[in-house]
């Protein structure tokens, strides 16, 4: 896993916020297949492969508001 940003920030857990560099040894961390951001597996409910998250799965676009 790449922990920084595209920016050459921290990379954060996009449900739960920790950061990646905080992380235990041997976690397992999944990428969101659409918006490529990162999670811990942990907080994906246990998904690791094809893990889309709760921000990729809203229906609620931009133009909504």
């Amino acid at each position: 896993m790449d922990c920084s940003d595209e920016n050459g920030g921290e990379t954060f857990c996009l449900v739960c916020m920790d950061r990646y560099s905080e992380s235990v040894a041997g976690e397992i961390w999944v990428q969101c297949t659409q918006c490529q951001m990162w999670a811990h597996e942990k907080c994906t409910a246990g998904v690791s492969w094809g893990y889309i998250c709760p921000n990729c799965k809203s229906d609620v676009s931009d133009e909504d508001f």
